[in-house]
């Protein structure tokens, strides 16, 4: 019986059906990859119709056998005048049977990547092709590389199926030759052994993909530092960052950032009401009040990142999200292409608070990014301006590791490294240190202080009142969307005008640190 069995599994007339079920099978697979793509892509868009059209191609798809989409396709195909041939039809309805399959798959993919990254590529001036080229497609594959690959494994069995409009695959050419011999056990299992095989080696493709695509399996390079390095002297690393950060004044305007009566709002909520703010090249600008109190999403406005719903914001003489004509009408700019266009032009970097660093890329990777493929610099020059970067935050050596493993203190680092290599104008930092370990949020201040004595332009969010006081030039205080006191560090945090500001410092200060305590609180003057 195994003879036999064997016998039919080398035999060549089988050998020549797997063929054409294998050719089947992989034309499939590659139509199903493209159109699921779209068909994922087109789900998770932004156009309803869309969505609603892809959402009932996958009711209809998901509902129905298979099969009679097999036989649906083979008898209306020449209706309208299509014929195709047995093989072109099996092809037609199992790309369309499981493109809805992949589409489900990629739209998991899609979604298990950290908007944060997709927020750190658009801040970085990267399209959202160049995004997915680099760091959502690899991410996503990752993630749905098993589901694939069980989804190949299954279309290969599912190629049996072509059998009922006469394609000369393998299960037909096995029920011919059955009747013929009437030797069920041994063709069959001859037949079998030979999809084992085939699946088996689409098996241990899997394994070999998963380990190449696994970046969170890789080992730290051999020459990485074995314990974290010291951060150079504050002389030597001002040395470093001078020789690569870009703090010329831009010429003939009097503020680098401009925000005049910016409104934004999610739904009925108003999160910035009328905020007004301008920005001199050189000054340190900390932002500071309540959670909720518009401070990230005025930082997010100020990058573009989010849509203003009124108002103008200007940087570097770019005005971004709003379009003003020649009437002084303005509109809100909805294509992502041009907030791009206008995003790079503005040449605004952006440090977040959650690091936000591209996870399947190395430190060095991460930086040279958007420098090469947005900016278009040479890589030669990127690459020196990476290194030179990465030492003077005390991290030479870390270029070829991988973001996973580096601490928190490490990547938040290297986020400012890495908005430092597109050469910004302007730097934004959204509460860089609230998810810090405390012994590590020295490093990080130290850096953002050494950026400022070297006359980078900087507007910071932070609850770090030691920063605000040592470092800013003007501290801004925001409650409920609003600016409620603007002034230097020692008028606010010591002599604030505003009762709210003097709440808001005593919650945070305390009475016996605040200097102003003996001020009356809002209600004691009575």
């Amino acid at each position: 019986m195994l003879n036999d069995i064997l016998g039919y599994a080398t035999l060549p007339y089988f050998l020549e059906g797997i063929l054409v079920a294998l050719r089947i099978a992989g034309a499939t697979l590659v139509l199903s990859l493209l159109l699921g793509l779209a068909l994922a892509l087109a789900h998770n868009g932004k156009i309803r119709f869309l969505r609603w059209l892809v959402g009932g191609y996958l009711w209809v798809i998901r509902g129905t056998p298979v099969l009679l989409q097999l036989i649906f396709w083979y008898n209306a195909l020449p209706a309208i005048g299509l014929r195709l041939g047995g093989e072109l039809t099996a092809i037609w309805s199992l790309t369309i049977a499981f493109a809805a399959f992949v589409c489900e798959l990629s739209r998991g993919g899609l979604m298990a990547v950290k908007q944060g990254q997709l927020d750190a590529g658009a801040a970085l001036g990267m399209s959202p092709a160049t995004v997915f080229r680099l760091v959502r497609g690899p991410q996503a594959l990752r993630v749905v590389l098993p589901g694939l690959c069980t989804l190949a494994t299954y279309l290969v069995k599912e190629t049996s199926l072509a059998s009922v409009i006469a394609v000369d695959e393998l299960t037909l050419r096995a029920q011919q030759e059955v009747s013929r011999t009437f030797q069920f056990v041994a063709v069959f299992g001859g037949a079998a052994a030979i999809y084992i095989v085939v699946n088996t080696v689409i098996a241990f493709v899997q394994r070999a993909l998963e380990k190449k695509l696994d970046y969170t399996r890789r080992k730290p390079p051999r020459d990485l530092p074995s314990a974290p390095g010291d951060q150079p002297p504050a002389a030597e690393a001002k040395r470093l960052l001078d020789e690569v950060v870009l703090s010329e004044a831009p010429p003939g305007r009097p503020h680098v950032v401009s925000a005049r009566g910016v409104v934004k709002q999610f739904g009925d909520h108003v999160v910035l009401n009328g905020v007004d703010l301008n920005v001199r090249h050189g000054e340190v600008v900390c932002v500071i009040g309540p959670s909720g109190s518009g401070k990230t999403t005025l930082l997010r406005c100020l990058n573009n990142l989010e849509p203003v719903t009124s108002g103008v914001i200007e940087v570097n003489g770019v005005e971004l999200g709003t379009r003003t004509d020649r009437s002084g009408a303005r509109t809100v700019i909805t294509s992502e292409r041009r907030r791009v266009r206008d995003r790079a032009r503005a040449r605004v970097g952006m440090v977040f608070q959650q690091f936000n660093l591209f996870e399947n890329l190395t430190v060095g990777k991460n930086l040279a990014a958007a420098p090469i493929r947005t900016q278009k610099r040479d890589p030669e020059e990127v690459r020196r301006v990476a290194g030179r970067l990465l030492s003077a935050v005390g991290l030479a050596g870390y270029g070829n590791a991988y973001p996973h493993q580096l601490s928190g203190g490490q990547q938040q680092r290297v986020a400012i490294c890495r908005a430092l290599a597109a050469q910004p104008s302007v730097l934004l930092f959204d509460e860089p240190t609230s998810a810090l370990d405390p012994e590590k949020v020295g490093e990080v201040l130290q850096i953002m202080q050494e950026l400022g004595e070297l006359g980078m332009t900087m507007i910071v969010s932070t609850h770090e009142m030691s920063f605000a006081r040592r470092c800013a030039t003007r501290v801004v205080f925001m409650d409920g969307g609003n600016i409620v006191e603007s002034g230097t560090p020692q008028q606010i945090l010591e002599n604030p005008r505003e009762p709210r500001t003097r709440q808001f410092l005593r919650t945070v200060l305390g009475d016996g640190v605040l200097a102003v305590a003996s001020v009356p609180a809002e209600g004691d003057e009575k």
